[in-house]
């Protein structure tokens, strides 16, 4: 870590999905992630008030490890003992 960057990939990415960048979103930055090593990836869904998990199994690629609701609390293995109730989000 430096003043002006961090070096390396985050443990965590978090994207919001809007209608116009939705697409650039899942392809091309989820491909850029996976080649980065990041090890998990959060899609908030606004429309269906939903996140998607996916973690990057060893092959080098994610899969949906949970889909959760705005009824639900999201749960990580990246973050372990972290509980969002998605109320607080989508309310």
């Amino acid at each position: 870590m430096t003043p002006s960057f961090i070096h390396g990939a985050p443990d965590l990415v978090i994207e919001v999905l809007l209608p116009t960048t939705a697409g650039y979103d899942l392809e091309i930055k989820r491909q850029l992630y996976a080649s980065s090593g990041v090890p998990e990836i959060w899609y908030v869904d606004p429309r269906s008030d939903s996140v998607d998990v996916l973690p990057l199994a060893d092959e080098g690629s994610y899969a949906v490890a949970g889909k959760f609701s705005s009824d639900q609390a999201l749960v990580s293995k990246t973050l372990p003992g972290f509980e969002l109730p998605l109320s607080l989000i989508f309310s």
